[in-house]
Formats: C-alpha cells, sequence, structure tokens
C-alpha cells in the first residue's frame, strides 16, 4: 500500500513530466502529522533520482544525443521528458500504410518505442530491377513506393509509353515504318511507327475523309482541316446571302411559315478566319425580295418621299401581308411611275428631249443616244408630223432627226431595268402604251415614218379634217423591222366605201390609209400585238345596192378595212407573239403573192382574232394557235427556191402552177407543223389549187364551210392528222388522206358523201389515202392507173378525168413556197 507521499511523488513526477517542468524543493506533510494542520514548518523534500527510474526503464539517451547520433526519437521518459529513448533510422514511421509493410524477424515486428520499421511491398522494384524482367524501352510506372529512409523510387510495374509507343503488337499498321518496339512488365508488346510522307498535323483535326496515323505523341493526317472548314463546322458561314434565314429564328433553323430570305452577316464572326459569321434574318433582303427598290432606310415610317428631284409615293415594307405599324420593318420604296422615271433621268442627264416631239401637255418626245444611234421614248400620244410634209420621213419633219426606233416609254425597261423599272408594270396593257397618230392631212402620199424598229408604241391612222373622207388614202410603207409590243390602229373614213371588181378579192381603193410591206422584206412582230385597226366592216354595194352576194350566206358581203397589204414576195412573220384583238376590231391582211408565217404564237382571249386574210397569201404556222375570221386565199408558188416553211432540203421537185402555167417551187396556201391550230370563224376560200397541208399533231377548225374553188387542185392534205369543218370532222390520225370537193366550187363541210372513191354528185367529195407519191406514179397517186409525168404534181397536161394526183407529198417532203 502506497503512503500519502508516495502518491504525490508520482502525480508530481507524471505532471512534471508531461508538462517539461524543471525540478523544485518542496517540504513534504505526512498524513497524520499534527504540525500539518497547524502550519508548522516543512522539512525539504530531495527528489528521488529520476535518471535512475527512466533508464531503468531503457530511457538512457537525453534527445539532443539522439539527434546527434543522426537516431530517431522513439520514446520520452514519462519520469523525466529529457531521457528518451534512441531507435536507428531504419524505425521511421509511426505505422506501415499501404504500399508500405512492416518488417518482422520470426513473426515479431521491428519496433523502437512508438516507431516501427516499414519495406516497401513485394510487388515494387526498382527500375534496375524492372529494367531485367521488361525490354530496356520501358519505362517503370504504375504506383510508387518511397522509403524515408531510402532515396530509391521503386514501382509496380514497367510499362511502355502509349503516347510514343501507340500501337499494339509488333507490327505498323498499313504503310507505317517501324521504329522502335517495347514489352512491358506484363509480357505485352506495342511498337512506334513512322508515318508515310507527305502526313502531318493539323491545327483544326484532318480534313473530312483524310487518313491519320499517330507518330512521336501526335497524330498525323494526309490532309488537313482548313480554318475556314473548321469555321463551316461550327456554323459559321463565309456568305451568308447564299443561305436562308427564318423571321422566327432569326437563324438558318428552317421553321414553317417564318417568312424565309436571305440571311445577313451578324456581328458574331468566327474566331478561327476571317470573313465567317453567323448568319440571321435579315429585314433588307426581306424587303429587297419583296420589291428590288425597297432599299430606302427610315426607322420610322416617312410620310413622303422624294427620288431623283421627284416626288413620289412612299410604299413600305411590312411584315407578309400585315399592314400594321408594328410590322414595318423599316424600308421603304420611293416609288416613281414610268414618266415620272424618265422625266427624272432626264433631269440626271441619262436621256435627252426632242421639244418638236410635244403635244398640249408639253414635251412628250425623250431620246437615247447609244454611239451615233438615237432612239425616240414617248411618253403620250403626239399626232405626227406637226407640219405638211411630202414623201415624209422622220430625217425630214421635226427636229429631222432620223431616228434607229421609235418606242413607248416602257422599252426603256429593256434597256436599263434599274433605272426605269416602273416601266415594266403596264407592258401587256395595250391601251397604255402612246400612240403615234399619223395625220393624213399633214402627209403627201407614200409615207416612210414606220420605216424603223417599234416598240410599246400605238400606231393610229389619223385625219385632222374627215369632211368628204380627206386626210385618209396613204400608204405607211415598212422594209425589214421588228416591231415589239406594237398596237395597231384604224380610225374609220367617212362616206362610201368604193371596191374593185374582183369577186372574192376585194381591194379597197385610196380612200384607207395601209401599212404596206415593201417587197422582197420581212416585218417581225413580238411581244404583246395589239390588232385594233379593223375598227368597223362595209358592204359591197354599187349605188346601194349588193352586188355580189356571200357565196355562203347569200347576204351582201362585208369586209374589214385592208389595214396591211404585203407587196411580191414580202413576209410578215409573228414570232413569240402575243395576239389581242376584237373580233369587230381585228386587222386585215391583204397579198400580192406574199406570206405570213407564225410561231410560238398564241391569241390572248377567246375572243381575238388575227383578222382577215385576203388574196395571194401562203400562210404557215409552227407550234402556234391561230385564230382567223375569214380565211380567203389562192396563196402562191415562189420561185425563190431558197425560201421556204416547213418540208425538208431539197429542192428538186417542182409543182406546176395550174392557172398561170409557169413552174413554181413547193406547195402554196396554208401549212400547219409542230402541233399548231388553225381556227377560223367565218367561210372559207380556197382557190387556184391551193392546199391546205395539215401535219401530224396539227389540226384544223372552220366554223363554216370552205368553198373548193378547183376541184382537180383544190385540197386539203391530212398527213396523220384530221380537221373539223363545219362541225364534220374528216381524217385519221392513223393514216395519210387527202380532201377535194367534187364539183368546182363546191362547198367543203356542207352537204357531202365521202368514200373511197365518189365519181358523181353535186355534193360529194374526193376523199383517198395517199403515201410518199414517188416520181414514177405508183398508186395511191391516182383513184385508178398511173398519172403521166410526175406524180408528185397536181397537174398532168394528159389529165383525161381519170387521173388524179394530189401533190400532196411536194408539201410534206419540201414544204410552202414563199
Amino acid at each position: 500500500m502506497k503512503t500519502r507521499n508516495q502518491w504525490i511523488f508520482m502525480l508530481a513526477a507524471c505532471l512534471c513530466g508531461a508538462l517539461f517542468c524543471t525540478q523544485v524543493n518542496a517540504k513534504v506533510c505526512f498524513v497524520g502529522d499534527p504540525d500539518c494542520a497547524q502550519g508548522a514548518e516543512f522539512e525539504e523534500y530531495t527528489p528521488p533520482e529520476t535518471n535512475t527510474l527512466c533508464e531503468q526503464e531503457g530511457y538512457s539517451k537525453k534527445a539532443s544525443d539522439c539527434l546527434a547520433e543522426g537516431r530517431n526519437i522513439g520514446a520520452v521518459c514519462p519520469y523525466d521528458a529529457s531521457y528518451v529513448k534512441c531507435c536507428d533510422p531504419e524505425f521511421a514511421y509511426q505505422t506501415c500504410v499501404f504500399p508500405l509493410e512492416n518488417v518482422s524477424n520470426n513473426g515479431v515486428i521491428a519496433k523502437c518505442g512508438n516507431l516501427y520499421k516499414c519495406q516497401c511491398a513485394e510487388e515494387y522494384k526498382t527500375p534496375a530491377d524492372w529494367a531485367k524482367e521488361a525490354s530496356s524501352a520501358c519505362q517503370p510506372g504504375g504506383g510508387v513506393c518511397i522509403l524515408s529512409t531510402d532515396t530509391t523510387v521503386r514501382y509496380n510495374k514497367c510499362i511502355c509509353d502509349v503516347n510514343y509507343f501507340p500501337y499494339e503488337g509488333t507490327s505498323c499498321p498499313n504503310d507505317m515504318i517501324l521504329v522502335e518496339s517495347c514489352k512491358d512488365s506484363d509480357g505485352n508488346s506495342r511498337v512506334s511507327c513512322q508515318c508515310p510522307s507527305g502526313y502531318r498535323t493539323c491545327t483544326f483535326g484532318g480534313a473530312p475523309g483524310a487518313k491519320s496515323c499517330k507518330q512521336g505523341g501526335l497524330i498525323l493526317y494526309n490532309s488537313c482541316k482548313s480554318a475556314e472548314d473548321e469555321c463551316e463546322n461550327a456554323g459559321y458561314f463565309k456568305d451568308c446571302y447564299t443561305q436562308t434565314c427564318y423571321h422566327d429564328t432569326n437563324s438558318t433553323e428552317k421553321v414553317k411559315r417564318t417568312y424565309p430570305t436571305s440571311c445577313e452577316d451578324s456581328y458574331e464572326a468566327c474566331p478561327y478566319a476571317y470573313g465567317y459569321y453567323k448568319c440571321r434574318w435579315s429585314a433588307a433582303n426581306y424587303c429587297a425580295a419583296k420589291n428590288p427598290e425597297m432599299t430606302n432606310y427610315s426607322k420610322k415610317l416617312p410620310t413622303n418621299c422624294t427620288k431623283d428631284g421627284i416626288q413620289g409615293t412612299v410604299i413600305p415594307c411590312y411584315l407578309g401581308s400585315s399592314t400594321r405599324e408594328e410590322d414595318y420593318l423599316g424600308y421603304y420604296q420611293c416609288k416613281l411611275t414610268c414618266e415620272q422615271q424618265v422625266r427624272g433621268a432626264f433631269s440626271q442627264g441619262f436621256l435627252q428631249q426632242d421639244i418638236n416631239v410635244a403635244n398640249s401637255t408639253g414635251v412628250v418626245g425623250f431620246v437615247r443616244v447609244d454611239g451615233t444611234n438615237k432612239h425616240l421614248y414617248i411618253t403620250d400620244d403626239i399626232v405626227w408630223p406637226p407640219v405638211r410634209t411630202s414623201n415624209a420621213k422622220w430625217s425630214n419633219t421635226g427636229s429631222k432627226v432620223d431616228y434607229a426606233s421609235i418606242n413607248g416609254i416602257q422599252a426603256l425597261y429593256d434597256f436599263d431595268s434599274t433605272r426605269y423599272s416602273s416601266c415594266q408594270e403596264d407592258r401587256s396593257d395595250i391601251a397604255s402604251r402612246p400612240v403615234i397618230k399619223l395625220d393624213g392631212m399633214l402627209l403627201g402620199g407614200t409615207t416612210y415614218l414606220l420605216d424603223k424598229d417599234m416598240s410599246d408604241i400605238g400606231i393610229q391612222p389619223y385625219s385632222s379634217n374627215l369632211t368628204d373622207g380627206e386626210g385618209f388614202g396613204e400608204q405607211l410603207r415598212v422594209g425589214n423591222h421588228t416591231w415589239h409590243n406594237v398596237t395597231l390602229i384604224n380610225n374609220s373614213p367617212p362616206g362610201d366605201v368604193h371596191l374593185s371588181d374582183s369577186e372574192y378579192y376585194p381591194r379597197l381603193d385610196n380612200k384607207f390609209t395601209q401599212i404596206v410591206v415593201a417587197n422582197n422584206n420581212v416585218l417581225k412582230f413580238t411581244g404583246r400585238v395589239g390588232l385594233r385597226i379593223g375598227s368597223g366592216v362595209y358592204t359591197r354595194t354599187d349605188n346601194g345596192e349588193c352586188t355580189v352576194p356571200d357565196f355562203y350566206t347569200g347576204s351582201c358581203s362585208s369586209i374589214s378595212y385592208s389595214s396591211i397589204r404585203l407587196e411580191q414576195n414580202s413576209v410578215v412573220e409573228f414570232r413569240d407573239a402575243i395576239i389581242e384583238s376584237y373580233t369587230s376590231q381585228s386587222a386585215s391582211w391583204d397579198g400580192d403573192n406574199a406570206s405570213m408565217h407564225f410561231y410560238n404564237t398564241k391569241m390572248a382571249n377567246s375572243y381575238s382574232s388575227v383578222g382577215d386574210i385576203w388574196s395571194k397569201m401562203n400562210v404557215g404556222l409552227s407550234n402556234s394557235n391561230i385564230r382567223v375570221n375569214k380565211l380567203r386565199t389562192y396563196g402562191y408558188g415562189a420561185s425563190n427556191t431558197s425560201r421556204r416553211f416547213g418540208g425538208g432540203s431539197s429542192n428538186d421537185i417542182w409543182d406546176p402552177d395550174y392557172i398561170n402555167g409557169a413552174t413554181l417551187a413547193r406547195c402554196k396556201g396554208v401549212y400547219l407543223k409542230s402541233y399548231s391550230t388553225l381556227e377560223t370563224l367565218q367561210a372559207g376560200f380556197l382557190s387556184s389549187g391551193s392546199k391546205i397541208y395539215v401535219s401530224s399533231g396539227s389540226t384544223m377548225k372552220a366554223s363554216k364551210p370552205i368553198k373548193m374553188e378547183n376541184y382537180q387542185h383544190s385540197l386539203f392534205c391530212l398527213d396523220y392528222a384530221r380537221v373539223t369543218i363545219n362541225n364534220k370532222t374528216f381524217g385519221s390520225t392513223s393514216s395519210r388522206s387527202s380532201l377535194r370537193h367534187y364539183d368546182h366550187g363546191g362547198l367543203l363541210g356542207n352537204d357531202y358523201r365521202y368514200g373511197s372513191q365518189i365519181s358523181s354528185g353535186n355534193n360529194g367529195i374526193w376523199y383517198y389515202k395517199y403515201d410518199k407519191g414517188n416520181r414514177d406514179g405508183a398508186y395511191p397517186c391516182a383513184l385508178t392507173g398511173t398519172c403521166d409525168g410526175k406524180c408528185n404534181s397536181d397537174y398532168d397536161p394528159n389529165w383525161n378525168g381519170n387521173y388524179l394526183c394530189t401533190g400532196c407529198y411536194n408539201c410534206s417532203s419540201m414544204g410552202m413556197g414563199y
């Protein structure tokens, strides 16, 4: 049993050891000592020899001694903290934590005081050890173990650098060259390879479809993606205007019904290459697409505007069909009329004025200079010439300028569609064209004022004095020219109409002004052609009595004015045209061995018509649908074998003229090819050996009968085609056939009979098949037997009523002469 003094000593020792306190002298009062309670003096306390206690328990060194010896302090003496237990340097760890493990000897863990002796786990080896197990290129790696008592770093494996040795196995892929191989501690092999020549590093990666390989830790490509490619891949565009953006999304992402338009550049530029931007919806492009002239900008919609110094009309651009203020997009057009644009161009010096071309409102003539040529453009109706002129030409009337062309102002659109944009808007309206009224009271007979190329203008014979019919009867002569978007207008002269004696080809006398196409010339009509020149019709009378009844109706014959006459070998050509007229206001075409040709021409509406075609006129249609009031022609056979309509290229087949006995080339009359349609509204007349040739795919429709003046030579040639005459259909699309009337002057399409052969009957027709009709005269050129001479001919000098040769082969092989 410990005494009180023993307990106190032990407590003091613990406290001092814990607090590293120094030794002091103290008196000891023992329990039971009567002087303790009464303040008696204590005797000096003499401590026990602590060093002896520490040494007894193995704490034999001072801490400084351990440090001086390079040893670790393994523990502190509990009696005297200055005494410690020194441990060899191998004892350096409070505990051994993986990858460290305790060192033990015969199962006894090596320990000194509180310190343990540790070592690396068995799988951790030095680089030298791994070099014995793997290739020299293998690098120690994986987990690391480092002892504080040893500078050697140990690793748990040896690995091949996958950057330097990117390919598994012992060989290189494809056509790469082996550089070095490596085997790791697990026995796996990898190789380093050299890329083929031309492979390189790419800043933005390989181009689409490029080949790649790994070399030296890098990926090389045989073709690089450019910075521009990278921009495009990131959704940037070089030319946003080639993309389509949508208003709702403000991008190229398509959203249904969101006002698509070409994009514009945004402010977001591609960081990789210059000139690439994110695209956004463009109000400017949207408005320009609606109207190219909506380029003016004002955040607030203006109430008025001025362009070229002229007050215009504000046309705002709204989103969609809206007219709401909030949908105004900031762009607008300052719209000028065609005439305003022309006058603005004059004020800016782009046009000149001809002050002689004027009316009551002022100057209406503007001039465009093209090199040495001058072109006149008229803004409003004028009467011309200003003073009486004989043999009138532009070069000796008014300002005496020999203009290269005469035009309405709408034609300026063809010259500059931007400056004169409004001039296109009403070009199809023939009533809006300015009109040149040629005053017969001021013209001395023949005039050449129309002998020009013309466009977008109206032409009207006119008389400033209608007393007794004066002011009419001039010839308006025309040569080789093109008239585009021209309207022909005629006024009715007063007084009686005097006709020639010809029964079927009446000529009006010199009381009627005519446009005359001169010998061997071609007048070409294009665009939208207005024919308002037959403003009335007249009956053929003598002293008020009908002299020649109509051959079909029996009533007094009526005709339109003979307004356009074609002289010998001249041609009127309609090419890529649309003809607009009224049935009662259409033209009258009279020819002297001439032709009218239609290429890609149509009627503007169901009531338009070319008018009346009279006299020695051939008519040719190619891919055209034409309506004619009266078609009364005996055609002609042109002697110029270099000119043709339809047919082939051979010139050795001739068609003798039955009436005149002259040898003339090819067919004459009417020729339909290339899916054309010809419609006649009144009774027709076919004379003097003329033919109507209808090719496969084409057709003809006659509302009334057609009078066949010569029953031997006037006929239809139906080349796998049909015709409908007075609601009766002839021909077949599966065979060739020819069609003639049995009687001289018979009405084809009236009462009729037809079959393979008809030899009698006043109202019958000859209707039979024909083939090529070879020169030797084999069947089916004749009804019976063969024809003498050339079977291709309509005319056989030895014809005795038994041999009827069609001559249709001439039409199909050689075409129509003109």
